[in-house]
């Protein structure tokens, strides 16, 4: 994993580097899976692959993004606790991921959105 995690770090510095060459502001924005939304779901991705808390943890790979992002100073919104935060129950109408998947619904869209604008406002 440590060879994938500085070939990520490696690509995501030549990205901020490249965007602001051109005069832009970078914004690395972490796509929170649903396993570190929902507990439950954590919970059955542990059981059907067979994995303790020590091995693995749903928030392992925001944890390395932010790691990535201080050492970088990148701009870096991780959104796992604003997710967890807005979450509501997986198949009512304001779920934020469907229950079929791991994509958003449009109330997880909507939120991301708010999320991004927020940011883009503290920068102005």
């Amino acid at each position: 994993m440590a060879r994938w995690w500085s070939l990520t770090e490696a690509l995501i510095l030549r990205l901020r580097d490249e965007v602001e060459e051109v005069g832009s502001d970078f914004l690395l924005f972490y796509v929170a899976s649903k396993p570190a939304i929902y507990d439950d779901v954590w919970d059955d991705v542990r059981r059907a692959y067979r994995m303790s808390e020590e091995e693995w943890s749903p928030t392992a790979d925001a944890d390395m993004l932010r790691v990535i992002c201080d050492r970088g100073s990148i701009d870096c919104l991780i959104s796992v606790e604003r997710f967890r935060a807005g979450r509501t129950q997986l198949g009512s109408p304001e779920a934020l991921y469907y229950p079929i998947d791991g994509h958003w619904t449009a109330a997880g869209h909507g939120l991301a959105a708010r999320l991004i604008q927020r940011w883009l406002a503290e920068r102005d």
